[in-house]
């Protein structure tokens, strides 16, 4: 607890003990069990309200992650098979283009 090994918290409870008394230690061991008490649960409470708005944020954007992750893969897949696909083989002569067809004559109102 509080990074402190079992002789460091003897000699603190020894030394609080010879300064407080044996009177006024217990009081002050439960004044300073309940305060922690307090300390905890309003971390806790602290931390639920940080993580609830955090989690809601997460979601949508875990979604739009996949979303985005399956438009990767199938991209690479196209871009794969467009890559891999054998050229279409040209023609020896192009098709003469056709005329366009003549306008009709413009009608006299």
């Amino acid at each position: 607890m509080f990074g402190l090994s079992f002789s460091e918290l003897t000699a603190i409870a020894v030394v609080a003990l010879i300064v407080l008394g044996p009177r006024r230690l217990p009081a002050l061991a439960k004044g300073l069990g309940e305060a922690l008490r307090q300390l905890r649960r309003a971390s806790a409470d602290l931390r639920g309200a940080v993580d609830q708005p955090l989690r809601e944020l997460r979601e949508p954007l875990e979604e739009l992650r996949g979303d985005l992750q399956q438009t990767v893969h199938h991209f690479e897949r196209q871009v794969h098979r467009v890559a891999t696909e054998e050229p279409a083989p040209q023609q020896a002569a192009a098709a003469p283009a056709t005329e366009a067809p003549a306008l009709p004559p413009p009608r006299e109102l």
